[in-house]
Formats: C-alpha cells, structure tokens, sequence
C-alpha cells in the first residue's frame, strides 16, 4: 500500500506543502489561511486517506507524547493466605493481578481522553544498569511511578524534577517537585468505624498492622480508626489493636469487642476463617469490616462490607497529574487524594 504524504495532498489541493502542514497542524489562523483552503486541504487529506507522521511531528516540536509508566514489584505484606472459593488461586497474586489491572484501565482511559499513551517499563534491578538515564532520553515526556507502601520508589531520588514530570502512585510520601495520587487511607478508615458506631458498636477492635508499623498505608487506616473513635468520644484502647486472630476471640468472649474493622480485606477474611473455626457467627456474635472491596469479597460470609479503594481513579489522577505538570501546572495541585467509599454488605449488624 502507499503511503500517502503531505506533498500529496498538497498536489490534489492546488497547494503548497507548507500550507498543508499549516492546516492539518491546526496553525492556520496563525498564518490568516482562507477558510476556502482550509476546507479543500482537509477534503483532499481525507479523499486520499492521509495519516499525519507522528515520529516526524514529535521530531520537529521535541515532543514524544508518550508517558512513562513503571510498575514495581508488589508488596502483600508477607502474607501467604488462600481464598477457598471457586478458585484455588493464591489471593495475594489475585490481588495483585486485578489491581494492576485496575490501573491499567484507569490509566488507559485518561490517557485516551488527553489523546495521549503510555508505556510500560519492567523494573530492571541488574547492578550495573543505569536505571535513571534510561528514563531522560526523550522517549517518554513524563513518568508514573507506583509506589511500594513499605518504601519510597528509588526512582524519586535518582531522577530530578526538574529534568522530568513525576508523578509517584499509591503514596503521598514524595520529595520537592514529584506529584501524587493516592487514595484516602485515612478516611477510609474512619468511614469503617463510623458504620460500626452507627449501628451501636462502642466496642471496636483494629486488626491488622498499625500506626507505628514500616506500612504507611496501614498506618493511615490506623489513624482513620483511632481518630473516628475520638470524634465520637470514645477512648481508643490499645489493647483492641491487634494482629492476632486468637486475641480477637478472647476478647470477645470477655465482652470487650463487638466489631472490628481489618486494615485490608485480606487480614479480614482470614480473620473470619479463625471465627467460624471457634463457632463464632458473623454478623450475629461479632461485626466485621474490610478495606479494600478485593475480588471475591463479595462472596464472604454473605458479601463482606467493606471500604471500596478505588484503584482506576486513583490511576486516573496520576495521569491527569503528570499531562498537568508537563502543561507546566504547579506541583501543589498535583497532589490527590481520592475518597473512598463504603459497600455495605452482609457482615455487619447491631449489637
């Protein structure tokens, strides 16, 4: 097939090919073209099938168009648990499918609607490689880095921002210069507790990893639970902060717990695994909530009610974010946090 280049049109407009290229660029009422050409250049470009030369347009203006998108690896926190369901699939690695896969589509759908793409880095960890350069070579205009909720991503130190637009994901621990899209931890938490207290629970415990732990999304959750207690006038006691299915137990046979709410739907539902094992019912003997409204969490005990994290906004922003700061956008209001949601389902009750 061939192809069709400007000098083409051109011929079929009676034109020339500086005046194609000023029309078809969307400049020509920079250069007072008349509307009569205007439209005869387009016919002529479209009778003929005419597809502009991305490579060469990037080449004259210094632009790539494209944003890089670097996953890391992922953390599960240590976690090794199963969902017996109708699959026999690790749940960790479930979970870590679906959520890139949340990204992706978040991702992909904002960089449809700026007429922009993407592209995909695998993380390189070879010792002798410079990893930073390869990101500043001009292939890419800006970068999306999502983060591990354990550490900071290495790239945020190694690169300037001043060189490249950054916009880190997953966290809201960045240096001077990067952007941010996370999603509202803390909140979130709050929004969990709040639901128990709304049903009458004064009696609530936290499971999972806390404030002080290496995991600053824990630690957020954390914070959103202790402080929606506050709000309510309510005394956090630390002894109903644990990461011990059997101390959960204890206390509710002592009558010191009536709800609890789990930093991840995970560490929930293992939680429930150790409650009907003691022939404890839920919601009847003991309320539980989740974070994070994972796959399959619809299935436990009746559907978990839960916190919803939403992954494909939160990628969203990030995308929206970085085409900001390449705008030339100041970082200040590149930084996001989404809010999150509660699902109500079947795993909580009044007391």
């Amino acid at each position: 097939m061939t192809i069709v280049t400007i000098k083409d049109v051109a011929r079929a407009a009676g034109v020339s090919s500086a005046t194609v290229s000023k029309v078809l660029t969307g400049n020509s009422p920079d250069y007072r073209v008349s509307k009569d050409t205007v439209e005869r250049v387009r016919k002529a470009a479209e009778d003929l099938g005419y597809v502009p030369n991305v490579s060469a347009q990037n080449l004259r203006s210094k632009r790539s168009g494209l944003i890089g998108v670097v996953l890391n690896e992922f953390d599960s926190s240590g976690r090794s648990m199963h969902l017996k369901l109708d699959s026999q699939l690790d749940s960790i690695q479930t979970v870590h499918l679906t959520f890139d896969g949340a990204l992706l589509s978040g991702l992909t759908e904002a960089a449809r609607i700026h007429n922009s793409a993407f592209v995909v880095y695998p993380e390189s960890t070879h010792p002798s490689e410079d990893v930073a350069s390869r990101f500043l070579d001009g292939r890419v205009e800006g970068l999306i880095l999502r983060t591990n909720p354990t550490t900071q991503h290495p790239l945020l130190s190694k690169l300037d921002p001043r060189r490249i637009k950054m916009m880190a994901l997953w966290t809201q621990d960045v240096p001077p210069g990067v952007g941010f899209a996370d999603i509202d931890h803390k909140g979130g938490a709050a929004q969990a507790t709040e639901h128990l207290l709304s049903l009458g629970h004064t009696k609530i415990a936290f499971f999972g990893p806390g404030k002080d732990g290496p995991n600053a999304h824990f630690s957020l959750r954390h914070q959103g639970y202790l402080a929606a207690l506050q709000k309510a006038g309510l005394a956090p006691d630390p002894e109903l902060h644990t990461e011990d299915p059997q101390k959960i137990i204890q206390l509710h046979q002592a009558g010191r717990v009536t709800g609890v709410v789990g930093a991840t739907d995970l560490q929930t539902i293992m939680l429930h695994g150790d409650l009907v094992q003691a022939g404890l019912k839920v919601p009847e003997d003991l309320s539980l909530v989740g974070f994070d409204n994972i796959l399959g969490s619809e299935f436990i005990a009746g559907g978990l009610t839960t916190v919803h994290h939403p992954t494909q906004e939160m990628a969203a922003a990030a995308m929206n974010g970085v085409m900001a700061l390449i705008r030339g956008e100041t970082v200040s209001k590149c930084r996001t946090v989404v809010p999150t949601h509660m699902v109500i389902r079947k795993t909580t009750r009044a007391p």
